[in-house]
């Protein structure tokens, strides 16, 4: 699989997260430049989970990264976690399959250290677990009810 290098103003980023594009833009060329492969990425989209753990997923032919933040990021101490996964999902942009490479846990990115990634202005303040938790356990005996007549 041959990789087509891309001009740096190709680059597109797509931001559907509560967090700043700007500082999420810096993220992006850190990574690229620490990981000398500017060029190799044509898009990069950030989005969140519901989950507890960064994610992200690599689309080789498209030459397109997802970064999908955890619920209840906090900068100060997922950064590393969100920085090993995108180093991760680059190594796949250069075609390497899983067992061509380490596990992303025990990669130790250094160059997001000095970044900083705030919400934005005007982003929803995030909803309080505790209504979630019973939205969910509403959801679940509905289903329940619907599964088993109960």
């Amino acid at each position: 699989m041959g990789l087509k290098k891309l001009s740096n103003s190709s680059l597109k980023m797509v931001n559907r997260s509560p967090y700043r594009g700007d500082d999420l833009l810096r993220f992006v060329h850190a990574g690229l430049k620490a990981k000398n492969c500017y060029g190799l990425v044509k898009t990069v989209e950030f989005l969140v989970s519901p989950y507890f753990r960064t994610k992200g997923y690599a689309y080789c032919d498209e030459a397109r990264i997802q970064v999908i933040f955890p619920r209840g990021f906090n900068p100060a101490k997922d950064m590393r976690e969100l920085a090993q996964v995108y180093e991760h999902e680059i190594d796949h942009i250069f075609g390497l399959e899983h067992k061509d490479m380490p596990d992303w846990w025990t990669l130790k990115p250094t160059w997001q250290e000095h970044l900083c990634i705030r919400l934005r202005k005007d982003a929803a303040k995030p909803r309080d677990e505790a209504v979630l938790e019973r939205k969910i356990r509403t959801l679940v005996d509905e289903l329940d009810r619907v599964r088993y007549g109960v």
